[in-house]
């Protein structure tokens, strides 16, 4: 059996295929585009339909993929620009209607559920890590201990970087003005400080990874299960003060298009490590595009 999820985000949609044979999953494609849906969204509390247009392009694109692989069902599910945003609803019942695809708006629960499900699928010891899901229009701890558990920040890698106007070289106020801004929303909201796995999903966390493995193109094999070291933030970070937009872009060739909205992510990272007192964080290429197949499973 063949099974696909998408998975539409504030910045990225993400197409997974995999075949399915009793317990075993194995990915056969997978693709990733940056629509951005999320983009403007701060001024005007909607989906543009520049955005909406770029979103429908893309999904046509994997649906004939899928029907190139002799996928059984597709299940595409909306996250939260879908929800925050005045015309979310309306957005997800144009993208059904012009695609005949379904799209589901899934609760941010069922988000947190999800993804958590995906990003330890594949761990030998699942003794309850702690997983970071750094979005482009939040940021998710979750926790599972019995019942799952999500605290969820309004700070994004896009949101963010549209907030203060972020530009490249990074100066000092501007690092002072990201910093501010995040432990003003990650400070009050936090799961117990105890010693154990971190795992991290999302763009921000993958392109790190391939980053400092000096990598020409993102390879998902190297990229999963990479741990990432708070001292290699420094490496990262480092670029973002002496490169301008178009030379971090040549940094991060297998990702230019993420290029300006990875400082306010790197930084998001950065300060949820120092909250846990964390020296590393293990990175996932599973989230909740393999949450929402494994939940069909189940």
């Amino acid at each position: 059996m063949r099974i696909a999820s998408i998975d539409i985000g504030t910045n990225s949609l993400i197409l997974l295929v995999v075949q399915i044979m009793g317990d075993k999953i194995t990915p056969i494609y997978e693709e990733v585009n940056e629509p951005r849906l999320g983009y403007g969204y701060g001024k005007t509390g909607e989906i543009s339909d520049i955005r909406v247009q770029k979103a429908i392009e893309y999904i046509n694109k994997y649906i004939r993929i899928t029907q190139d692989y002799n996928v059984d069902s597709i299940k595409c599910c909306g996250t939260e620009i879908f929800r925050k945003a005045k015309n979310g609803k309306q957005i997800s019942q144009t993208i059904s209607r012009v695609c005949g695809l379904p799209v589901k708006i899934i609760s941010a629960e069922e988000e947190a559920r999800m993804t958590y499900m995906g990003a330890i699928s594949d761990l030998a010891d699942k003794n309850n890590p702690l997983v970071i899901d750094i979005g482009g229009g939040s940021t998710e701890l979750i926790d599972k201990n019995g019942v799952y558990k999500s605290i969820s920040f309004p700070i994004g890698a896009v949101n963010l970087t549209e907030e203060v106007s972020i530009n490249l070289p990074l100066s000092l106020p501007m690092k002072r003005l990201l910093r501010k801004r995040i432990l003003e929303a990650i400070s009050e909201k936090k799961f117990e400080r105890k010693r154990r796995k971190i795992i991290g999903v999302g763009g921000t966390i993958t392109t790190i990874a391939a980053y400092l493995q000096d990598l020409d193109e993102y390879i998902p094999e190297k990229i999963h299960n990479f741990v990432i070291k708070s001292e290699d933030l420094g490496r990262v970070i480092s670029q973002f003060e002496k490169n301008n937009l178009q030379q971090l872009k040549k940094k991060i060739v297998f990702a230019p298009n993420r290029a300006d909205i990875l400082p306010a992510g790197t930084y998001i990272l950065l300060e949820l490590l120092r909250l846990y007192n964390a020296h590393q964080i293990t990175v996932s290429e599973r989230g909740l595009r393999w949450g929402i197949i494994i939940n069909e499973q189940k």
